[in-house]
């Protein structure tokens, strides 16, 4: 796959304001992560992650923990969308870690698979997350829902930028996914 996150210690680890995008994995496509100490905790926040294929039907396209993770996963406004297992529409996967511990807030998502082992609010399930163009354009369009849909995190957390190197708050609320609507691309214009 595209991403591997691994805490061997009790160190915190973050990926934000990423894209990923088309990639291919054995258990996942997207982003996979693993941990064997109890203190680790692994935050994902405002990643755009779509389009990706996992060959196998054990966990997902876009998100999956490994199967060992003891640590903890906390996903925060990320777009998880189109994402393939196995030919079947499998976008988060959480079967692993300690039970009731992963947290997922204000997430755009279309597929879960065994949500049952996480604290979940505010996620926001679609088919039409309202990209400026289909297959090669994550920016978010004027009428999307990801708009102003994410929950209010900390600087530390999210940065001050976006994927394109624009300002992470803008308008009432941050913004779902890796990047911010900016008013620029409302016509599709680049």
């Amino acid at each position: 796959g595209a991403v591997a996150i691994e805490s061997f210690t009790g160190a915190n680890i973050t990926l934000r304001n990423s894209l990923i995008a088309d990639n291919q994995g054995a258990w996942t496509g997207g982003v996979t992560v693993s941990s064997n100490h109890v203190d680790a905790r692994l935050f994902l926040h405002n990643n755009t992650i779509v389009d990706n294929i996992a060959t196998t039907d054990a966990r997902a396209g876009g998100f999956a923990p490994f199967s060992t993770m003891i640590g903890i996963v906390t996903l925060n406004n990320n777009a998880i969308l189109g994402n393939l297992s196995a030919g079947n529409a499998r976008d988060l996967y959480f079967g692993s870690g300690p039970s009731s511990s992963h947290v997922l807030r204000n997430n755009a998502i279309q597929v879960i698979v065994g949500e049952s082992s996480t604290q979940s609010s505010g996620t926001l399930i679609t088919t039409t997350p309202g990209f400026v163009s289909a297959g090669n354009n994550f920016r978010i369009a004027a009428g999307s829902p990801l708009r102003n849909a994410g929950i209010a995190l900390t600087t530390p957390e999210i940065g001050t930028r976006d994927l394109d190197f624009g300002l992470r708050v803008q308008g009432g609320s941050i913004d779902i996914g890796a990047y911010e609507y900016d008013g620029l691309f409302a016509n599709s214009f680049e």
